[in-house]
């Protein structure tokens, strides 16, 4: 049992390290998008990012 848990502890350790640059990417493009671009677009996309 306790070499179960700690291989589901090890993949979802490795899952999450393996997801952070991604997501951080996601974030900052979005966050970089949000700056640029105009109020009218702006309007139209936000729904799509909710």
């Amino acid at each position: 049992m306790c070499n179960t848990l700690n291989r589901e502890r090890d993949f979802v350790n490795h899952a999450r390290h393996e997801l952070r640059t991604p997501i951080a990417v996601i974030r900052s493009s979005s966050a970089l998008l949000h700056r640029v671009i105009d109020s009218e677009t702006k309007k139209r996309i936000t729904p799509c990012l909710a």
